[in-house]
């Protein structure tokens, strides 16, 4: 209907990779499927110092303006590439098959195939095509790049099936992914009755996932936008890719958590990871479009836990004690075939607290990660497909 007011939820977003810096070309925009949030450009003005003799009010000058993204949505399955952009993410693929790959009480040794060669102590892997050890496993000592000890003991199994052996490794960067960001609304003067403004050279600097103890998981990410194209169009060439919205996650879809890669399941409740990439913007005199600096990446996670009278000082210790600890999560699509795992190789727990809830005592802490001792790395992602 023409001439309405636009409804608060007729706005949709969407957001396209680009190729490179400023590139535009052929752009095939996702819809981000929000429960909050929108491109936003603020526009600065400075008030004129000049004096009118009548008493007048004094010109307002515009100076510049400032655009970012602030998204809101729920968690769903192939959200980590998200998280990829937001720690920069530098990949490393893992995928090897063989019927020489043999499991022991201790490890798996992958006979000739050199199936570790990109995997340290603490990485995560998938088995499948074995007869009992289909599933993740923790390195725990890389004895060379065909034999490793695991955290967890195999099967014993003898070579002769076709395994594989998989990990999407995904470590903290540089690397910079640029986006494009679309807001779309009713507009009676647009082409298909659609305006457009889009946003490029958008680039991530913060995101956060929280895991409640029941419940949605919900995600939060902030782009900072470099400019805004003109005009109210689609950008020549652009298309959409007809994603459609994957399942939302919950608690339920919880596969695990690792403290020192040893299994919290059961005892951490809930966990809220918050990554910043401590990005400064930057102006330029006769430039409307703004660069950023990119600082040192911060990563914490806000956990609760079960006070257990096992180790009721545990967490306490570990903070009084200024111990290294990892910290990981992991998730599980609704088919249960996809799995993520989010890992902090080398924090410290910078607080804990225990405090009541209810009839149960429970402990407050938050992790604060560090780079790694290991390898250049603050957070890693790990993908089984």
């Amino acid at each position: 209907m023409a001439n309405d007011n636009v409804r608060a939820n007729a706005i949709s977003v969407f957001i396209a990779p680009q190729t490179d810096k400023s590139d535009t070309t052929n752009l095939v925009f996702d819809e981000f499927f929000r429960t909050g949030g929108a491109p936003v450009e603020t526009v600065t003005y400075e008030t004129s110092a000049i004096i009118d003799d009548s008493g007048q009010a004094p010109e307002q000058v515009k100076t510049g303006s400032e655009s970012q993204m602030d998204g809101e949505s729920e968690y769903k399955q192939g959200d980590w590439k998200l998280f990829k952009k937001a720690i920069h993410g530098d990949e490393t693929l893992t995928d090897v098959t063989g019927s020489d790959i043999s499991f022991s009480a201790t490890g798996i040794d992958s006979g000739a195939s050199n199936a570790f060669a990109d995997l340290i102590a603490g990485d995560h892997f998938w088995i499948s095509g074995s007869a009992s050890n289909d599933g993740m496993f923790i390195i725990e000592t890389k004895l060379n790049d065909n034999e490793v000890e695991t955290t967890e003991a195999p099967a014993v199994e003898s070579a002769g099936a076709s395994v594989t052996v998989f990990s999407r490794k995904i470590k903290s960067g540089v690397t910079r992914y640029y986006d494009a960001v679309q807001k779309r609304m009713p507009y009676d003067t647009g082409a298909g009755g659609i305006g457009y403004q889009t946003f490029v050279n958008g680039l991530m600097d913060t995101a956060q996932l929280t895991i409640p103890a029941t419940g949605i998981i919900t995600e939060s990410m902030t782009w900072l936008l470099g400019g805004k194209l003109v005009g109210k169009n689609a950008v020549a060439g652009q298309s959409d890719s007809g994603n459609a919205r994957p399942s939302t996650m919950t608690s339920d879809n919880v596969s695990g958590f690792w403290l020192n890669d040893a299994s919290e399941q059961c005892q951490i409740r809930s966990a809220d990871m918050s990554i910043s990439n401590n990005y400064e913007t930057s102006d330029a005199a006769g430039c409307s479009a703004r660069e950023f600096g990119k600082g040192s990446i911060g990563v914490t996670a806000s956990l609760v836990a079960y006070t257990n009278s096992a180790d009721p000082f545990k967490y306490e210790d570990y903070a009084s004690g200024a111990t290294d600890v990892s910290f990981a999560f992991g998730l599980k699509s609704n088919d249960e075939l996809t799995e993520v795992v989010y890992k902090l190789p080398n924090c410290k727990v910078t607080t804990a607290t225990p405090e009541p809830d209810g009839n149960l005592l429970m402990t407050n802490f938050e992790v604060t990660a560090q780079g790694s001792k290991a390898e250049s790395t603050t957070i890693n992602i790990y993908v089984n497909q």
